[in-house]
């Protein structure tokens, strides 16, 4: 993976989605290795594949939102916006598909993969009680 790579994926979100999803996948880590010696390898395996999509659907998701809200330069397009909404919906189609697939062929244990999709609402209220020590307040 490269820098390149990394740098346009995360680095066009405002810090605050970057720091929330910096929390979601501290916290899909912590509960993967935490199921593992109690629950073993697959758990902890479906802990990790709930987590990955946990956090790849809120990556989606802010992508879109980031790309739908118009700048001060410039303004939305109605094009845009309806080739975002189209993303969209393939993106809520594709995560039905792949938990439809994992649950069916009996990739994943259900509780454990809930578990993991348990690291959302976690690196949410955590990634929002983070904030940037640098950013000056408003009063």
């Amino acid at each position: 993976m490269s820098l390149e790579f990394l740098t346009s994926a995360f680095g066009s979100l405002p810090r605050q989605v970057r720091t929330v999803l910096g929390s979601v996948a501290i916290a899909t880590a912590l509960l993967s290795l935490g199921s593992l010696v109690p629950f073993g390898a697959k758990a902890a395996a479906s802990v990790a594949m709930g987590g990955l999509l946990a956090f790849t659907n809120l990556w989606a998701l802010a992508r879109i939102v980031a790309t739908l809200m118009p700048d001060s330069s410039q303004i939305s397009g109605r094009a845009t916006t309806l080739t975002w909404s189209i993303v969209g919906a393939v993106k809520v189609a594709a995560l039905v598909a792949i938990l439809y697939y994992l649950l069916g062929a009996r990739f994943v244990s259900p509780v454990a993969l809930l578990c993991g999709l348990g690291s959302l609402p976690i690196g949410i209220a955590i990634g929002s009680m983070v904030r940037d020590r640098n950013e000056v307040k408003d009063d």
